[in-house]
């Protein structure tokens, strides 16, 4: 495992950015560790609002006619108005917070030497503090084997005395037994999302009711009195005690209705029980083997100044989140992964696809995380099928399609709004390359015919139908938008829908290169043709007068120069239609960058991330160095999390919680020490100077390979290549970090599965 990784606080937490995440795929909690009363906040990730999936409009084949018309006369406002009027729909559910576990030390007085800490090699949280006669400490953690939430108290003598209470800020009961507390209840039917200002904004409908949810705390051990009463549990004359939480809500699928109040307490009842059979201690092992059959995976350690923040420690905090959000059999990393304790939550607390949701999965593998990808694919099958009737409802073409926003019940139409960011409806061109990674790094053939292709199919057949020749003769998208940016048209009127951004052509270019990349079933070799056909056909992108990446297709002017999405370089990261070998396109998306910062772009954490991603790809670590520091510095709660800025006309001015640029980051930093594409690995291609000695163990790169890294004082001394023998790679590589130059060396991995490649000063 390498040296124990720890994150330390001396108080408790005063608000949600200083409290420990826990949590387990599908059930998440932040502990404030407050003394004398503490509290774990609690969500689970199949409690939304909505009460399943809304049946859309259909629009006329002459509606969409007619948009394309308006906009290829460049009526750009016009168009944008009548797409408005007959394609928008309704924004998606929200994301709710389950309840709260309280609890309080009632005899408590003074305390001193307070300590909380998140074990991020164990995947606990460990609290401890000292009276004038005693020492209490707990331990903190949430099983992914047993589905629940443990907690242990112990102290120094038999004078531990502790309450807990259950509670919830949806509409709820409480129902008490002699050891046990259970918080029953009903998420809203409806939240209107707070973009609409609207008085009342969450509505509960009892002729049409919400989710049912309930969770249920059970004291597991305990070797003092234990007595009840309508309100709490109270432990009194204990040494020791565990307490076990665990949830359900009567989600069954997008598709089914939900279970009834009844059915949801008795799936509660089910649950307890198969816990209740265990110790404590069996509990913790099963946590602790499967939590640490992930995390130790890899190893990271840079050996830094003092005074240099830990960035191999951030980096292992972010796969912590990963794991603790996203497991095989659980929901998908939402917007604040599995963490929000607001009724009415920023944008909803929904899945975003046009860079947020992607964001959040870019390091599963990389990371040496794939189970953690599973609720990704899950979820695109999903959206796949729900997509169909988007695609053919709303634009009346093959396959499927979907816009920027989905929730729990896969919305797929496009949501309410303006254009600038409700109408896109690539959300399933993006999501389809993102499930190619799973192809790109397995090669398993078996999975990409039976899972992956269908999805990618549905993708393209839509691709295929959108695209309308232009009057250059190549094939365009129409109407088209570049996700919530806006434009000044010739005319001085400020747009946003026009005909090919360059994010549309990217998108589109990489999902027919992934395609015949992996090829298609024997039976669809005609699909192929045409694929590779409108592929030949597609629109180039343009340049600028400025010498940088457009970002729509007609000659229209920026409003916002310094926008936070860099839409315009998807081709370089996270697509690969840009060569950056080629020093003029590797020029162009500098310039396009650099016009963006100039003008106060990358102003969110996930903006950032996307950011040092780009200046990895362009193999220019000072710079992506540089704002990593600034993630660091300005864009991370105490925490760790990642801030998103406030948006004082919506949120009052608080800074919000969003998961994708820890969740990026991952994926972010280890493009700085290695990258991988196609044939060509390249190991140092960004790593700044200040990482002068370090060693990372278990890199994951395309093709089932597996990397370790050491070098010592700008030297790179040792890499080992795991993998399936007879893969081939050209490597490059910088023996020195502190020199450009860069080595080219074949190599291939031999019999054995192992390829060591050593370096010696004096080889130097």
């Amino acid at each position: 495992m390498g040296r124990e990784l720890k994150l330390s606080f001396s108080r408790p937490a005063q608000e949600f950015s200083e409290a420990i995440p826990v949590g387990n795929g599908e059930m998440g909690g932040m502990v404030y560790g407050g003394v004398p009363r503490g509290m774990i906040t609690l969500n689970m990730d199949t409690l939304w609002s909505g009460t399943g999936r809304r049946e859309e409009k259909e629009v006329s084949v002459k509606a969409l006619e007619e948009a394309r018309r308006l906009i290829f006369s460049e009526k750009y406002s016009e168009g944008e108005a009548y797409i408005k009027e007959h394609f928008l729909g309704d924004f998606t559910e929200a994301y709710q917070p389950m309840g709260i576990l309280e609890y309080e030390y009632p005899e408590l007085g003074e305390y001193q030497e307070y300590e909380r800490v998140l074990n991020l090699s164990e995947g606990t949280v460990d609290l401890s503090f000292q009276t004038k006669e005693r020492k209490i400490c707990s331990k903190i953690f949430s099983s992914y084997p047993d589905r629940c939430l443990v907690g242990k108290w112990k102290s120094d003598d038999f004078r531990m005395k502790m309450r807990f209470t259950v509670g919830s800020c949806l509409k709820h009961e409480i129902k008490t037994g002699n050891t046990f507390l259970i918080c029953m209840g009903r998420a809203p039917t409806h939240i209107y999302a707070k973009y609409y200002g609207r008085k009342e904004s969450v509505i509960y409908n009892e002729e049409n009711p919400g989710m049912p949810f309930a969770f249920q705390i059970e004291i597991l051990e305990c070797d003092g009195q234990i007595q009840q009463n309508s309100q709490y549990l109270e432990i009194s004359e204990a040494s020791s005690l565990t307490v076990v939480l665990t949830a359900v809500t009567g989600y069954q699928g997008y598709k089914k209705s939900v279970l009834s109040p009844d059915m949801t307490l008795e799936a509660l009842k089910k649950k307890i029980n198969k816990i209740l059979k265990k110790t404590v201690l069996q509990l913790y092992r099963e946590h602790l083997k499967d939590y640490q059959s992930l995390f130790g995976r890899m190893e990271f350690s840079l050996e830094l100044e003092e005074t240099e923040p830990r960035y191999d420690e951030y980096f292992q905090f972010c796969r912590y989140l990963l794991i603790s959000c996203s497991r095989k059999g659980t929901q998908a990393a939402n917007l604040q992964g599995i963490w929000n304790e607001d009724p009415m939550p920023a944008w909803n607390c929904n899945y975003t696809m046009n860079i947020n949701l992607p964001m959040n999965y870019w390091g599963a593998y990389s990371g040496n995380l794939e189970e953690c990808f599973e609720p990704l694919l899950n979820l695109a099958e999903e959206l796949a099928d729900a997509g169909k009737e988007t695609a053919k409802k709303k634009f009346h073409m093959r396959g499927w399609c979907m816009g920027h926003n989905t929730d729990l019940w896969r919305q797929t139409e496009m949501t309410g709004g303006n254009p600038q960011f409700a109408f896109w409806p690539m959300g399933g061109v993006w999501l389809a390359n993102e499930i190619f990674r799973i192809y790109a790094y397995n090669r398993d053939q078996t999975l990409y015919q039976e899972r992956i292709y269908p999805i990618i199919k549905g993708a393209t057949q839509f691709c295929l139908d959108y695209l309308i020749p232009g009057k250059d003769g190549k094939m365009h998208t129409c109407p088209s938008t570049s996700p919530e940016n806006v434009f000044i048209d010739q005319k001085g009127k400020v747009s946003s829908t026009a005909w090919s951004s360059t994010m549309d052509l990217d998108l589109i270019r990489e999902l027919f290169r992934n395609l015949q990349i992996a090829g298609v079933p024997e039976n669809d070799t005609d699909f192929l043709q045409e694929v590779i056909q409108a592929d030949r056909n597609l629109a180039l992108v343009k340049k600028t007068n400025l010498g940088t990446r457009s970002e729509w297709y007609p000659e229209v002017r920026e409003k916002d120069p310094g926008h936070r999405h860099f839409s315009n370089l998807y081709g370089c990261y996270p697509g690969h239609c840009i060569d950056v070998s080629d020093m003029q396109e590797k020029e162009i998306c500098r310039k396009t960058i650099e016009r963006r910062l100039c003008h106060g772009g990358a102003g969110t954490g996930w903006s950032l991330v996307w950011l040092i991603c780009l200046y990895a790809k362009l193999q220019d670590g000072e710079s992506a160095f540089q704002y990593l520091e600034r993630l660091l510095q300005h864009s991370t709660f105490p925490n760790g999390m990642d801030l998103h800025p406030p948006i004082d006309s919506v949120w009052n001015g608080n800074p919000i919680f969003q998961i994708d640029g820890n969740l990026g980051a991952i994926e972010a930093i280890l493009m700085m020490l290695i990258q991988c594409e196609a044939e060509k690995i390249r190991l140092f291609p960004a790593t700044p100077k200040v990482w002068k000695s370090g060693r990372v163990r278990g890199i994951r790169l395309p093709d089932r390979l597996t990397v370790d890294l050491q070098w010592k004082e700008g030297h790179l001394t040792d890499v080992v290549f795991q993998g399936p023998p007879g893969i081939r790679k050209i490597l490059y590589y910088r023996e020195n970090l502190f020199l450009g130059e860069e080595k080219i060396q074949s190599i291939q991995i031999p019999e054995k599965g192992a390829l060591r490649f050593q370096i010696t000063k004096e080889s130097i």
